[in-house]
């Protein structure tokens, strides 16, 4: 997932160093205050995956999540979170189906995990636009992986987005 989501960077700051004039940058989450129209959560539920290091008590070993997984009712409907536009859709292994969204400026959300998503590559999304749905499960709970980037830097999403914990 790291390698995919590098590339899309890297491509995507190649193209926006080409249409603006270069402008400050703010460090870390706060880059995400100036995405157009505001930041929302993209679906209701509550935090199971923390980000960072954590040890993995099954493995016994250090793992570090690059984002956060929310639990919720199995086929949720899954929205943006914010204004952007859609710079990858497919699988990735260990993460499932998933989606990328550029917000401009070095900003990204990645959602993994997914059943499918109904937007294509290429397409602008409004924020809170529904764009995809939770898998269904026998007992009723699925989970959605939700990364946050900004300049190549994972970003903690319950630092920039309202999330239950």
């Amino acid at each position: 997932m790291e390698t995919l989501v590098s590339r899309i960077e890297r491509r995507a700051g190649e193209r926006e160093k080409e249409r603006r004039v270069k402008e400050p940058r703010k460090a870390g989450p706060e880059r995400f205050s100036g995405v157009s129209g505001g930041l929302f959560p993209p679906l209701a539920g509550k935090v199971v995956g923390k980000f960072g290091k954590q040890r993995d008590p099954v493995f016994d070993v250090v793992v570090e999540n690059r984002g956060v997984e929310i639990e919720a009712p199995s086929g949720a409907v899954i929205h943006a979170v914010g204004k952007g536009e859609v710079v990858f859709t497919g699988g990735v292994s260990g993460f499932g189906r998933v989606l990328i969204l550029q917000h401009g400026s070095g900003l990204f959300s990645v959602y993994g995990k997914a059943a499918g998503f109904s937007v294509k590559q290429g397409q602008a999304v409004a924020a809170r636009e529904a764009v995809g749905q939770l898998p269904e499960s026998p007992d009723g709970k699925s989970v959605l992986y939700l990364e946050l980037r900004a300049a190549g830097t994972a970003i903690d999403p319950s630092t920039v987005l309202p999330l239950s914990r």
